[in-house]
């Protein structure tokens, strides 16, 4: 086993248990009273979950939280791409990067078609395995990888559904920790995640099509 490979598996695991820590802490979170809309924690671990209390903001703001979340979705993702590239898979074709066609449209799907549409979907089967009575875990993970298991094939680059795989974990359990407060909320706030993810590569085709003028 040569060094490229033990970097890769290391920093796979460190993408992982970051993920993890992050999601769990999430999904761990539940509103207090119906009435009150606060977040506090409520479970029989809560005292050993505390210490990753550092991993959400303190705010029970919607827009902090998401912010925040985004930050760290874009940090995962970005780990993720670095592990693909180490792994030296092939690279991502030209069409990638959706450099041909209107860029106006490429930026509007990216900023808003895109977003709303699978937030929508990864809402409709994480409450689809909610009623089928999964563990949160379970609908968090599971959804994650239905909805970003078709990336690969859609974006013609096989290792994408590894990248945005954990993009979609962070939305799901974000999701799962708002739904106490409204699910219309929870899925405002996937959206806004999502678009927010999206922000920068709807940059660079801006920046793309500038060029060419």
């Amino acid at each position: 086993m040569n060094l490229r490979i033990l970097l890769a598996s290391a920093e796979i695991v460190s993408a992982l248990a970051v993920t993890s820590a992050l999601i769990a802490r999430i999904i761990s979170a539940r509103q207090n009273t119906a009435s009150q809309k606060a977040l506090v924690v409520d479970s029989p671990a809560a005292a050993k979950s505390k210490q990753l209390d550092v991993f959400l903001p303190r705010s029970a703001s919607a827009f902090v939280f998401t912010l925040a979340v985004t930050c760290y979705d874009l940090a995962i993702t970005l780990l993720c791409s670095v592990i693909v590239y180490i792994l030296h898979f092939p690279p991502r074709p030209p069409s990638f990067w959706e450099s041909h066609g209107d860029p106006a449209a490429h930026v509007i799907e990216a900023l808003w078609f895109a977003p709303v549409l699978e937030s929508c979907i990864l809402v409709g089967l994480v409450e689809l395995l909610r009623l089928m009575k999964a563990p949160a875990v379970v609908q968090v993970f599971l959804s994650a990888v239905i909805l970003a298991g078709p990336h690969s094939y859609t974006w013609g680059w096989e290792p994408y559904a590894f990248i945005v795989a954990p993009s979609f974990a962070i939305q799901a359990a974000s999701y799962i920790y708002w739904r106490a407060v409204s699910r219309t909320r929870g899925l405002i706030v996937v959206v806004s995640i999502h678009a927010l993810h999206n922000l920068m590569p709807a940059m660079l085709i801006i920046e793309h099509a500038t060029r060419k003028v």
